[in-house]
C-alpha cells in the first residue's frame, strides 16, 4: 500500500462545512477520465476509515482512483 501516493483533503459542503476526505492515487496519470470509487459512511459518531483492503488495493494497480468521505454523523463535525 505504501507504493500509491495517499492525500487527504477536505471538500465543501453544499452549506460550506469542510468534509474531510482521504485518496489514495494510482502511479499512473490521472484525467477527468480517470474512475473513481469512493465510500461514505457516518453515523452513530462513527465513520469508516480508508483501509488497504484487496479491492481498494487491485482497484488502484488498475489505475482507478480510491477514496473515503467522512460525512457528517461520523463524529468529525
Amino acid at each position: 500500500a505504501n507504493d500509491f501516493p495517499y492525500i487527504s483533503l477536505s471538500a465543501p459542503a453544499k452549506d460550506g462545512t469542510m468534509i474531510p476526505l482521504e485518496i489514495l492515487l494510482p502511479t499512473s496519470s490521472i484525467t477527468s477520465k480517470s474512475p473513481l470509487f469512493i465510500t461514505t459512511y457516518g453515523a452513530y459518531g462513527r465513520y469508516t476509515p480508508l483501509v488497504y483492503s484487496p479491492l481498494s488495493i487491485e482497484l488502484v494497480k488498475r489505475g482507478w482512483i480510491v477514496g473515503s468521505c467522512h460525512v457528517r454523523g461520523g463524529g468529525f463535525h
